[in-house]
């Protein structure tokens, strides 16, 4: 009787911390989509509304590195 409380006390444990790290990720993943989500709500005003300047500036330097003329850029080389 006492093996067989034992092997559910553990068993019950056990789930406590699987059902624990599934709400973690569970978490993160409604994260992921809430930001997602976001993100295609900009991208359909977009397409609504026409391509916004500052948008297109925000996306060149942001994801194609470019600059304007004349620009100096500085880079945190301590990656902070």
């Amino acid at each position: 009787m006492i093996v067989f409380a034992v092997a559910v006390s553990t068993e019950l444990i056990s789930l406590q911390v699987s059902i624990a790290s599934k709400k973690r990720e569970n978490e993160t993943m409604e994260q992921k989509v809430a930001q997602q989500m976001k993100e295609n709500e900009e991208l359909q005003a977009l397409i609504d509304g026409g391509m916004d300047p500052a948008y297109a500036e925000r996306i060149a330097r942001e994801k194609l590195g470019y600059v304007a003329p004349n620009e100096r850029v500085f880079v945190d080389v301590n990656g902070e």
